[in-house]
């Protein structure tokens, strides 16, 4: 998983450089594995095998909806298919591509017994959501929000969750435009077909922001660790 660090899917095949940063005034400690070989090369057109997704919604503002599709392709991985998401604007009768990656999409076995790991994509409020799902048992998932600024999508808010019903729930939101993290557990118990709360931990802290859009989503792999419970988010 892409989110906590106690379920590791789609993680191993990442390798690069490690660098650390604290920060004062209670921020978190933020560490930060790049992945060298990836950066710097350019999009390729890859042969499509099928469209996984395809919507319209105004995304620049403008008041004319743009095209947002994925794609599967015939790209092979240890994790599956490599997915394709392009963002198309319309000029005229024609539709050019506004934006294209291969980075924001999570590969087609990453959902582990789940399957599919796209669960869903909405264009809303002039921002591009994308939801992942996994697991089995233990379950994960993650919503990335997107806004088209400067000329590209940024990554302006993500959360993430994981949990099994009966032991326990957590979930991060980090609002990136103002550096807010909010981190929330809740512990559970059943008994039968009744499940209880048994106890709940709340924190909110700042951390830096990791200036991620569609293009480097998945190139760097940010660490940030919560200063009371230690609890560790991945982006």
């Amino acid at each position: 998983m892409r989110g906590f660090h106690i379920h590791a899917v789609g993680m191993s095949w990442k390798m690069g450089i490690f660098s650390a940063m604290i920060f004062s005034g209670g921020l978190a400690f933020v560490m930060i594995f790049l992945n060298l070989s990836a950066i710097g090369q350019n999009e390729e057109i890859r042969s499509f095998q099928k469209v996984l997704f395809e919507g319209y919604g105004d995304l620049d503002g403008d008041g004319i909806d743009e095209k947002v599709e994925v794609f599967d392709t015939t790209d092979t991985t240890a994790l599956g298919t490599i997915r394709i998401i392009r963002i198309s604007k319309k000029v005229g009768i024609a539709w050019h591509v506004l934006e294209q990656s291969e980075h924001a999409i999570y590969r087609s076995q990453e959902g582990g017994m789940v399957g599919e790991p796209l669960k869903s994509i909405e264009i809303k409020d002039q921002q591009l959501v994308i939801e992942h799902h996994g697991g089995s048992g233990w379950k994960w998932g993650g919503i990335d929000k997107y806004v088209y600024t400067k000329g590209a999508f940024q990554l302006v808010f993500f959360t993430t969750y994981y949990g099994q019903q009966c032991e326990y729930w957590q979930q991060f939101d980090f609002d990136i435009l103002t550096r807010r993290v909010t981190y929330k557990k809740v512990y559970q118990k059943c008994e039968g077909e009744l499940c209880n709360e048994m106890r709940i931990e709340t924190e909110r802290f700042k951390a830096k922001n990791p200036h991620l859009n569609l293009q480097n989503r998945n190139l760097t792999e940010l660490r940030i660790v919560s200063p009371k419970y230690k609890v560790s988010l991945y982006l």
